[in-house]
């Protein structure tokens, strides 16, 4: 059983491809091309290793926005603490290198590199690097480490791009940005307690009385 070659078309989605069935069911999708909204990618394949979605990109271009632009309400201690228990299927992403992440309008990253791992419960695995507009490197790691913890770490030589191209703030220029983490794994909701460092920015676009209060505070 199987379908060895198939092509879909409705209005901007656009894909071709295979599955590969085993015992009756779908076990693997290859897609050397798949297309919708603003996104154009190539080489995807799609495994199903029991409970866990094993998704691999080759490359081409993601438009992220829809993702960043989803504002939840703050949620109460309750709904947190029956949400923590409910658990979801999991699921990788790995994407060697994709050319271009639109994050907003006018806000793209370049040359990502992305890995992604998502166990039953919790974020296992984040590793992020890519380019900003301008052409400073940005890295985001966040991993498991020995001793039942997980480490992050995240860093650029410029701030103000990276900052302004996550749609966080759009008023510094420049400068360097360092945030290191941990979680512990064993404690409830696995907060993270980190340290942010900033230098060498400048503030921009800004009343004087607030920039002057923000250099303080920072």
């Amino acid at each position: 059983v199987g379908i060895p070659s198939f092509q879909l078309q409705a209005g901007d989605r656009i894909a071709n491809g295979r599955i590969d069935f085993e015992a009756g069911r779908p076990v693997r999708a290859a897609l050397p091309s798949l297309k919708f909204a603003r996104n154009a990618l190539t080489d995807v394949s799609v495994a199903f290793k029991g409970e866990l979605i094993d998704i691999a990109i080759g490359g081409g271009d993601v438009d992220v926005e829809p993702w960043m632009a989803e504002d939840e309400a703050p949620k109460d201690d309750a709904t947190l603490a029956r949400e923590e228990n409910e658990p979801q299927r999991p699921f990788r992403l790995v994407a060697p290198l994709l050319k271009n992440v639109r994050v907003g309008e006018d806000r793209s990253l370049s040359n990502a590199k992305v890995e992604l791992y998502h166990d039953p419960m919790w974020w296992d695995v984040i590793d992020l690097s890519a380019t900003l507009p301008g052409g400073a490197p940005l890295t985001l790691t966040y991993r498991p480490v020995e001793g039942g913890e997980h480490r992050l770490n995240a860093e650029t030589s410029d701030a103000g791009a990276a900052l302004r191209a996550l749609d966080i703030y759009d008023s510094i220029k420049g400068g360097t940005l360092k945030i290191t983490g941990k979680v512990k794994d064993n404690e409830p909701r696995r907060p993270l307690r980190g340290k942010l460092e900033a230098g060498s920015f400048r503030l921009v676009n800004t009343p004087f009385f607030v920039r002057f209060l923000s250099v303080a505070a920072l």
